[in-house]
């Protein structure tokens, strides 16, 4: 499924407050899988859905206390 796709299904489930207690995302690209969450996290966590305040910034820059990403080890 494409990241739009996924964004947009979280989007749309975040504005109506029906998400599950978990996502898996799963596939080859890092990056864009890491976008489509930090969408979802600043959804839920801006009231405006702006991307510029403070909460969305701190979420961009991994620097949010509220949000841990975790990744597969290599061993």
């Amino acid at each position: 499924m494409k990241p739009e796709l996924v964004a947009d299904f979280l989007s749309r489930a975040a504005e109506t407050e029906i998400l599950a207690h978990a996502y898996i995302l799963s596939g080859n690209d890092r990056e864009k899988k890491e976008s489509v969450v930090r969408h979802l996290v600043q959804s839920l966590n801006c009231e405006k859905r702006c991307g510029s305040c403070s909460t969305c910034i701190a979420i961009s820059k991994d620097r949010f206390p509220d949000v841990v990403s975790i990744h597969p080890g290599n061993g």
